[in-house]
């Protein structure tokens, strides 16, 4: 059946179909507008459309709101029924969507069993997947070829992959990688799944480097091992600091092990920390997995657990295999964890670190904003000199640059400054004292605290 017959069996008409109208906000009534909306689409596809100010319109490229302004774009009163949407309620804008979007990952869910068809709205209106909260199909749905994925099975993956069994593929590292204006080499955290707690080991990374460019042997930099997600972004799981180091002494590409989050870890996120975790398991101890890596993966499996409606606590077996994955964790240790956490959402996210040419960077972000204009902008330092050296410093850089405003730029640096800033007074009493100083002095003292996760 073609487009147009299409069109006359769903509307009963010969010719141009009548525009698509919500008539509700109940699932069947967005689905059955999503679908005629698509066979608009499909029939004016080969024609110009044009908007009232004369500019093109393709009915295909709208965003969420865009589509719900143009499918309820008429009188209701003159349909003897309510307006579905409120357009001068935000909030009810905002519910509006998440209404569209649950009623498309019904849609989609349907099309995919019955028809064999992937994602087909975004397939079909490609400008809503520019949202960064588009999912196609729901949390819990299990798609065809995402299998039921056992500890065993990601164990035996890990052991393929160290053996050098699992076939390898060649990668760019460009796209993993951004160079700041000043020269350093910084990785794109989104483009990483961070299994360690702590980001990456600069040291580490520095002292590697060095050897590599003092001897020429390139012998220590392991195959990668990646994610391809099914929105096919590909993700480093393991070897983040093998690609940065072998990013910095200019290797522009890198042999790497992809699994694919569906068919090998069965779309769950604690089974690619279960297998990033497996890689770094050591015979003898160099960096080896930690316990915080370990708690991590624990959590991110009672996360998911805690979504799929089962009590987050996962079975005895299962905290056993874990346990006999990790021999230096005991099950003592493993219950502890699970007694301490005190919500579901645990999973701590991983500690953010920075080079000396990012802390630079933040701090001309800073700089160059409207709002500090008129600051003296100190350069970062950890939280531990908040009220030591950075109250010295803010006073001497006053006077030297003749202000009298001065902006205290913190980070933490480790877990320990973390708990202290978020468990702790610290940040009342930098505030008091700030205030107080400014009051007697005569000036303005204010912080900003980095991203430390």
């Amino acid at each position: 059946m073609d487009s147009v017959e299409k069109l006359n069996k769903l509307f009963n008409i010969d010719g141009e179909p009548s525009p698509p109208m919500l008539w509700s906000r109940k699932y069947e009534d967005i689905i059955r507008c999503l679908e005629e909306s698509a066979l608009e689409i499909d029939y004016f596809k080969d024609q110009k459309l044009h908007r009232t100010d004369g500019s093109d319109l393709d009915l295909s490229m709208q965003d969420q709101e865009a589509w719900m302004r143009d499918v309820t774009n008429c009188n209701y009163d003159d349909y003897g029924i309510p307006e579905p949407i409120n357009w001068s309620d935000n909030r009810d804008i905002a519910f509006a969507k998440l209404n569209l979007a649950a009623a498309g990952q019904q849609l989609n869910v349907r099309k995919l069993e019955e028809d064999g068809i992937d994602d087909w709205v975004g397939q079909n209106f490609p400008a809503f997947k520019n949202n960064p909260n588009y999912h196609p199909y729901p949390k819990t749905y299990k798609m065809n070829n995402q299998q039921e994925i056992t500890s065993k099975d990601i164990e035996e993956l890990a052991d393929q992959i160290k053996s050098g069994s699992y076939p390898k593929s060649k990668v760019k590292l460009d796209p993993y990688f951004y160079v700041t204006h000043d020269g350093e080499i910084v990785p794109v955290r989104e483009l990483r799944i961070q299994v360690r707690d702590k980001d990456r080991d600069i040291d580490r990374i520095n002292r590697a480097v060095n050897k590599m460019q003092k001897t020429g042997d390139k012998s220590g930099l392991e195959p990668l091992t990646m994610v391809r997600f099914p929105d096919d972004v590909i993700k480093i799981n393991n070897g983040n600091h093998s690609a940065e180091m072998g990013y910095r002494i200019g290797e522009k590409e890198a042999d790497a092990n992809i699994v694919d989050f569906n068919t090998h870890l069965g779309g769950k996120l604690s089974n690619a920390l279960t297998l990033g975790n497996l890689l770094n398991v050591q015979e003898v101890e160099k960096v080896d997995v930690h316990d915080t890596d370990v708690k991590n993966e624990l959590y991110q499996i009672m996360d998911e657990r805690a979504e799929e409606g089962l009590d987050p606590k996962p079975p005895e077996e299962e905290l056993q295999a874990l346990c006999n994955r990790y021999p230096h964790v005991s099950r003592a240790t493993v219950g502890q964890w699970i007694s301490n956490r005190s919500d579901v959402g645990g999973r701590r996210e991983t500690l953010r670190t920075y080079t000396a040419g990012e802390l630079q960077s933040q701090k001309l972000s800073l700089e160059n904003m409207q709002k500090y204009k008129n600051y003296t902008v100190l350069d970062p330092r950890t939280l531990a000199g908040a009220l030591e050296t950075g109250v010295e410093q803010a006073f001497r850089m006053m006077k030297d640059e003749k202000k009298r405003k001065c902006l205290v730029i913190l980070y933490c640096n480790n877990r320990a400054q973390q708990d202290k800033w978020e468990k702790t007074d610290i940040e009342s009493r930098i505030k008091k004292e700030y205030f107080e100083l400014g009051q007697y002095w005569d000036c303005t003292i204010e912080y900003e605290m980095l991203r430390y996760e």
